[in-house]
């Protein structure tokens, strides 16, 4: 039976998240040459674990939640997890213009008398890269330029992967973990709000009370952006 990736709950946020597990290296305790110098061999791997909590809940919101766990059959199936980063930078320092309540273009809202959150502004990816690579290349149209190390983006389309700069090489140029999980394209656009494939580690107890499902700790994995294609369907 083939495995399904399923879609994070439609307006979920996260109430906490921790980072559990990141890069690592091989030979990193440490070896030693035939001079006897300590060393390491730096090629990073390793997969995204991410421990996410989720607010208190209550109706038609915890019931989607419950049957989202459910049919994960505890890490049968994966996720869809758009990236929900509270360190982002601000959308003026992303380029961003305009108010952050977007309307029709005629002025008016939905008929519930709310409109919508602008968008973050993308980027252009701005050279083509192999998969694997640790180092990319973003445009200048808006923030490629401006990153530092810790900002997390993603590509798209079709790009099911979250990247960490962890060193500016040049302007626009940047040392990322993970190494790149598929193959970039010149024409390939990049995101600070990317998506990544996750499937959850362990089996959630989900506690209730009379009012609501109280807060709950899910911990998932990364699920590589080749295993997605190759083992799941959408």
């Amino acid at each position: 039976m083939t495995a399904r990736l399923l879609n994070w709950p439609v307006g979920v946020e996260w109430a906490n998240y921790a980072i559990l597990e990141g890069p690592r290296t091989i030979g990193a305790g440490g070896g030693f040459s035939f001079a006897g110098l300590a060393q390491t061999v730096r090629s990073p791997f390793g997969l995204w674990r991410v421990r996410i909590t989720l607010p208190e809940m209550r109706g038609a919101e915890a019931r989607r939640v419950r049957g989202w766990i459910t049919a994960q059959h505890g890490g049968a199936n994966a996720t869809r997890v758009p990236w929900q980063e509270p360190e982002i930078m601000t959308r003026a320092e992303a380029g961003a213009s305009g108010p952050l309540v977007q309307t029709w273009s005629n002025g008016e809202y939905w008929s519930n008398g709310l409109g919508w959150s602008a968008r973050y502004p993308t980027e252009t990816a701005g050279a083509a890269a192999a998969k694997g690579d640790t180092s990319v290349v973003l445009g200048s149209d808006h923030w490629g330029q401006s990153l530092d190390d810790g900002d997390r983006f993603g590509f798209f389309p079709f790009h099911l992967a979250v990247y960490e700069v962890t060193e500016v090489l040049a302007a626009g140029q940047y040392r990322i973990w993970p190494p790149l999980r598929k193959a970039v394209a010149a024409t390939d656009g990049a995101t600070m709000r990317p998506t990544m494939a996750m499937k959850l580690l362990t089996e959630p107890k989900l506690p209730y009370n009379r009012n609501l499902m109280p807060e709950i700790d899910l911990d998932f994995l990364e699920v590589k952006d080749e295993i997605v294609r190759a083992w799941f369907t959408g």
